[in-house]
């Protein structure tokens, strides 16, 4: 049941970010949103046909019987979840004991 609330806060987010309004764009942002990302994660999930890159605190490709949570960090219109994914560690560092059971995943 718990993960059933987390996949439908997710999915009200997803809903919710699809249709907020677009405000025009200046040129010096069409230029910023048209750079390559720095970085391309290595890790992978698969959602139906398409396979999109993840960055992962752990290999989920092996159970992971001591994680208890999962913390997805979403990353903005930059487009740096490497930079994203770095403060989700220092967090889950200063955490401490509670964070050695958390599993970081930001999509890339």
């Amino acid at each position: 049941m718990h993960h059933r609330a987390w996949l439908a806060a997710l999915a009200l987010v997803v809903v919710t970010a699809a249709h907020a309004p677009i405000a025009a764009a200046t040129q010096a942002q069409i230029e910023r949103d048209k750079k390559p990302v720095k970085q391309v994660a290595s890790g992978r999930i698969t959602v139906g046909s398409a396979t999109f890159p993840v960055y992962l605190s752990a290999d989920w490709s092996n159970p992971l019987p001591d994680v208890t949570r999962a913390v997805l960090v979403l990353h903005g219109v930059l487009r740096n979840a490497d930079d994203y994914f770095r403060a989700a560690l220092s967090a889950q560092a200063a955490a401490g004991d509670a964070g050695k059971s958390a599993l970081m995943i930001a999509p890339s």
